[in-house]
C-alpha cells in the first residue's frame, strides 16, 4: 500500500537551529506529496522529515528538493520511519528551497484505523 500527504508550510526564520517549515497529514492510500515552501527559506542549510504520529511505519524513499534558482537535488532516504522517528539530515546543495517532493510507502495492512500519519518538515538555519 502507498501513501499521499498534503502539507502547509509555515514558520519564522531563526538563526542557528531547527525550525518547522511545514506539517502534514499523510494518507495511507497514496505514495507522494509536494510540499510548497510558502515563507522565506533563506538561510536554510539542511532539512529532515519527522513522523510525529503514525499507526505503522512509513517507508520514506526519496526527497526531491527544488530551489528558487531552478536547481534540483534528489536525496535517497530508503528508511522505515515509525511515529516519533525522523529521516537523516539532508544537507542542501543550493539556497532557498521552494518545494520538496516526498515519495513514500505505507506499511499499513488491512483496514486499520486511523489511516493517516502526522508529518513535519524541519529546516536548519
Amino acid at each position: 500500500m502507498v501513501c499521499s500527504l498534503a502539507v502547509c508550510v509555515s514558520g519564522s526564520a531563526g538563526a542557528g537551529g531547527w525550525r518547522v517549515l511545514g506539517q502534514a497529514s499523510a494518507r495511507m492510500e497514496s505514495n507522494h506529496v509536494t510540499i510548497s515552501v510558502r515563507r522565506s527559506s533563506s538561510g536554510v542549510r539542511a532539512v529532515k522529515l519527522q513522523v510525529r504520529q503514525a499507526m505503522a511505519p512509513l517507508r520514506i524513499e526519496t526527497l526531491t528538493i527544488h530551489f528558487r534558482n531552478g536547481q534540483r537535488q534528489e536525496a535517497e532516504v530508503g528508511r522505515d520511519i515509525a511515529g516519533g522517528g525522523e529521516s537523516r539530515t539532508i544537507d542542501l546543495e543550493a539556497a532557498e528551497p521552494v518545494k520538496v517532493e516526498v515519495a513514500y510507502k505505507s506499511k499499513v495492512v488491512g483496514s486499520a484505523s486511523p489511516r493517516i500519519a502526522r508529518l513535519r518538515l524541519m529546516g536548519w538555519n
